[in-house]
Parts: structure tokens; sequence; C-alpha cells
């Protein structure tokens, strides 16, 4: 569980310019804000929430969305309504999930966890504007400490996929 979380944390953190405000829907909560504190360079507004109340938030309000839920079609163009221009979301997440995410966001990517305890764990990324390899922040990512799993190196190996699941979702993957 501390791998997956330290990579949806760090995942979106890093790969946002400047983020500043940031959704959490989570039961998680401690884990999250542990690594939140690792995140020193960064001045941070975090709201905890859950899929229910996103409609009620304003236009925008938000840089980063990390999600440890299953949205709805519905909550996925929420979500987007309430990400900045410049909006990161990670979540957790499959492949049918993958697929709603790509119709809401120019930029839908699965990345993988991986550890020798488990199999691989799916995550996803959906962003506005920002490409998760391309626009990684490297003296950010670098300068983490405490971390067991997230490292730059990891962020951006997480994001190849073999070729048997890039055949699967070629279609609605968009990078």
């Amino acid at each position: 569980m501390r791998n997956r979380i330290e990579m949806l944390v760090h995942t979106a953190l890093a790969t946002h310019k400047e983020p500043k405000r940031v959704l959490v829907i989570s039961e998680n909560r401690t884990e999250i804000e542990t690594e939140f504190s690792r995140e020193r360079f960064l001045n941070l507004e975090v709201s905890f929430s859950n899929l229910e109340i996103v409609p009620e938030f304003s236009e925008n309000e938000f840089d980063v969305a990390i999600i440890e839920e299953k949205p709805s079609k519905l909550d996925f163009a929420h979500l987007k309504r309430v990400l900045s221009n410049e909006g990161v979301l990670t979540m957790v997440g499959d492949f049918e999930t993958l697929e709603n995410l790509a119709s809401e966001f120019r930029i839908a990517m699965p990345f993988l966890v991986n550890s020798l305890e488990i199999t691989s764990e799916i995550l996803l990324l959906g962003s506005k504007f920002y490409h998760p390899t391309a626009d990684i922040n490297l003296q950010r990512a670098d300068f983490l400490d405490g971390c067991e799993y997230y490292n730059s190196d990891i962020h951006v190996a997480s994001f190849v996929m073999p070729n048997y699941i890039k055949s699967q979702i070629r279609e609605f993957v968009k990078n």
C-alpha cells in the first residue's frame, strides 16, 4: 500500500509544474499526509473529500487530484471541471477506467507499481496539460527524503508498458 500511495502522490506532484491546491479522495489520510510532508519545496493547500462532494467544488479550484476510489463516468466530468487548466489527476484504476479517463483528459496514461511481494498494480494519470515523462520536475523528484519506493527513475519507468498491453490500450491512451 505504501508504494501505491507514494506513486499516487509524488507522480502527480512531480508532473505538475507548480502545484498549490490538491484534492485528495482517499481513506488513507495519515499515509497521504506523510507523503505530502516529504514535499518540502512545495507549499500545498490540501483538501480531503469524497466523490459525492466533488460537484460542489468550483471550476478550476484544484491543480492536482489524488483518488483512491473508482469514479463513475460522470465523476470524471466533475473532476475535469474542478481541475485547473494545467490540472493533473492520479488514481487507482484499471483499463476500463482508463478509457473513461481518456474521454475527459488530453493525456491519459496507465502507470505501474511493482514490488516483489505483489503483482503489478495499475495506476492512472490524467492531465489537461503536462506529460508525466516529458514534464517531470527532476529536481523536485530527486530531493524527496524518506521514500521507500518513489524516485525520478521509477517515475519515468512506471509508464513503460509491454507491447501486449500497449496494443490493448492503444485506441484510448492519449499521450
